[in-house]
């Protein structure tokens, strides 16, 4: 097994793949359970403390402005000293983060404990590094597909918790919240690689900030179009959950009190697609089919989204939405990793997640504008169409050699 870099690592040994592989699931599981959980809550929170709904919208975007600011850092930072140190930091902000989210009595308090749990979260790009790392080439989309039904799984766990310890604290979901990170950060102390002897790096083929600019400067490149793939699906489908509950209010009459249906089944189809579906079509089909079906799902699930007059029609499509979900991130992930240098394996995918939460914040302006500028059915068919032609575009390229 190679040892996990750090500048350049000599001769490290460490647990095996699967004990990677497993510790990795629970620190994902961790940073999603709360991260949901603070976003289910978030919005109550801030309006007992007089937040005006444009207060809460950039209550609940500023996790990802600063996830965007710090993944590139983050995976920069992790090329030069080792994956655990920082995956270890990061938890330990998160620990802190999801403490004073249970103690903030302002909106300030609020505010700076969004953006730390956004710079802990930062780290994302940091466990799919390990993945690759440590994963052989053919199995690296298959694992870090299982690394996302953890997350899936977290999407479903973290609101409900949420729901159920409101009534005992309001500060208990968030102290439960930081109870978990802990438990995730003794595991990732205790049974993830440490980095091997260091030799001074060499210098880095690019500045952080060069290699954002290049992805959008020269977008035929094929890690760029790569990236510029994982974005738009991300552009898409944060666009959807941004106005789905009110989508489905004014159409279906779901209430606040049932939408988390919704998201319960995507999460829930999300994790079997990922962790029973995905690798068998992996190993038979290769990730870039699997990449060019999930974007072509993606699109069609969004374009169905607001055509069912019925809910059961809504849930098929919403199965067909994480269907595509589950096809297209990890093989994009496991396509841009493997097009990183030796020792910029973690800075690249940095990029990407920096990309991907631009994708975070655009997506739900843009449908927000659309839905009350032109009605209800308007931001998934606007969207849809922009994926389908996307999906369409990346057919064409991908599939070309070279």
């Amino acid at each position: 097994m190679p040892s996990e870099p750090g500048a350049t690592a000599v001769g490290a040994t460490g647990p095996s793949g699967r004990a990677v592989l497993a510790t990795l699931m629970l620190v994902a599981f961790a940073d999603t359970l709360g991260s949901f959980l603070v976003l289910a809550l978030l919005p109550y929170y801030a309006t007992e403390m007089g937040a005006d709904p444009f207060a809460v919208g950039w209550l609940v975007a500023s996790f990802a402005v600063a996830q965007t600011i710090t993944a590139p850092l983050w995976g920069r930072l992790s090329d030069r000293i080792g994956r655990r140190p920082v995956i270890v930091a990061g938890l330990a902000l998160l620990v802190v983060s999801f403490v004073g989210f249970a103690l903030a009595g302002s909106l300030l308090l609020l505010l700076v404990s969004r953006l730390a749990q956004g710079v802990g979260g930062g780290t994302v790009s940091v466990t799919f590094a390990l993945i690759s790392d440590h994963a052989p080439r053919g199995e690296r989309a298959v694992r870090i597909g299982w690394l996302t039904a953890a997350t899936s799984g977290a999407a479903v766990v973290g609101p409900l918790l949420g729901s159920l310890l409101v009534p005992i604290s309001p500060q208990a979901p968030g102290l439960a919240a930081a109870a978990v990170c802990v438990a995730a950060l003794v595991a990732a102390t205790l049974l993830l690689p440490a980095p091997g002897a260091l030799r001074p790096a060499s210098p880095p083929a690019a500045s952080l900030l060069s290699r954002f600019v290049q992805v959008a400067a020269a977008p035929s490149r094929r890690l760029h179009l790569l990236i510029w793939t994982y974005a738009v699906g991300m552009f898409g489908t944060n666009a959807v959950l941004a106005v789905v509950g009110l989508f489905l209010q004014r159409r279906h009459a779901v209430d606040e009190t049932r939408i988390w249906q919704f998201f319960a089944l995507l999460a829930g189809a999300s994790l079997v697609m990922r962790a029973v579906l995905l690798p068998p079509l992996l190993r038979r089909y290769g990730e870039t089919a699997v990449l060019l079906a999930g974007g072509w799902l993606l699109a069609l699930s969004v374009l169905a989204l607001p055509l069912p007059d019925s809910l059961l029609g809504v849930a098929a499509a919403t199965i067909l939405l994480a269907a595509g979900q589950s096809l297209l991130y990890p093989s994009t992930t496991s396509q841009i990793s493997a097009a990183g240098a030796e020792g910029e394996v973690g800075a690249v995918l940095g990029v990407q997640q920096a990309w991907g939460g631009v994708a975070r914040i655009a997506g739900p302006l843009a449908s927000g504008a659309l839905l009350g500028a032109v009605g209800a059915a308007a931001p998934f068919l606007a969207v849809g169409a922009g994926l389908l032609g996307w999906a369409a575009f990346i057919t064409l390229r991908l599939r070309r050699p070279g």
